[in-house]
């Protein structure tokens, strides 16, 4: 609510990029009176870029921004290589410590010793 009183728009769009914000940017948008609130529920920074950098278009009204961001971000695939700190089994991956992890937009796509390879089957899954 601060950041949204500091901006001196009529119109503001959140691009949250984390799905544990969204929540909290809708009850800050359902919060404001006197500044429309748009929430575009990005759950990555990635997926954050290309309505924000693409899609908007100043000349364009509020709704049409907000179908196009929305269409934009349906559009858009993240993932992210990382490794396991401990031993665990996650659907049918048995993920020992020191793993990689291929993480994507539908959980982990890929477990295996070396980052390459790992990133590969992230990428092709």
């Amino acid at each position: 609510l601060n950041a949204i009183d500091k901006v001196n728009a009529k119109t503001i769009y959140i691009l949250p990029n984390n799905k544990n914000i969204i929540l909290a940017a809708n009850q800050a948008r359902d919060l404001t009176e006197d500044k429309e609130i748009i929430v575009i529920p990005t759950k990555t920074i990635p997926a954050g870029y290309e309505p924000r950098l693409i899609s908007f278009v100043p000349e364009k009204t509020a709704e049409e921004n907000t179908a196009e961001m929305m269409d934009a971000i349906s559009r858009v695939h993240t993932g992210q290589i990382t490794y396991a700190v401990r031993d665990t089994r996650i659907e049918d991956k048995e993920i020992h410590e020191g793993d990689i992890m291929g993480i994507g937009d539908k959980g982990i796509l890929a477990v295996g010793s070396g980052k390459e390879d790992v990133a590969v089957a992230t990428v092709n899954a």
